[in-house]
């Protein structure tokens, strides 16, 4: 049987232990967060692929932001893309603070964008 004492060591011991783990799981994820990395979407294989692979943004992010590079490259309704069969359009763009690099190709395209220590290759092709 238990004393007080012993009993509000116990109590104390398991509160030190479960705030330990807490400041390791909160630094831990910030590491993580520092350099996070993550891929989404399909990746190339056989025929269709889309993805994004992303550097400390996440995919959300970088989706509206190769959206908006494309739209700002080729004009609103990409009017300015139309792309022959062999051909690839290249050049640069900034969006949403954002610097580009487009590549257009028929049935092809390609944003590679970067703002700080964050960057992002937004992919895609049939």
């Amino acid at each position: 049987m238990r004393t007080s004492s012993q009993s509000a060591r116990f109590g104390l011991a398991v509160l030190a232990l479960v705030l330990g783990f807490g400041i390791i799981a909160v630094s831990a994820g910030s590491a993580e967060a520092a350099g996070d990395k993550r891929v989404c979407g399909t990746l190339p294989d056989t025929g269709y692929y889309n993805f994004i692979k992303a550097k400390n943004v996440s995919c959300k992010i970088a989706k509206r932001v190769s959206r908006q590079a494309g739209k700002n490259f080729c004009g609103h309704r990409y009017e300015n893309c139309s792309v022959e069969p062999g051909d690839l359009k290249k050049g640069h763009t900034s969006a949403k603070g954002w610097g580009c690099e487009m590549k257009i190709g028929y049935e092809f395209f390609r944003a590679k964008c970067v703002r700080g220590d964050q960057k992002f290759v937004h992919e895609s092709a049939v």
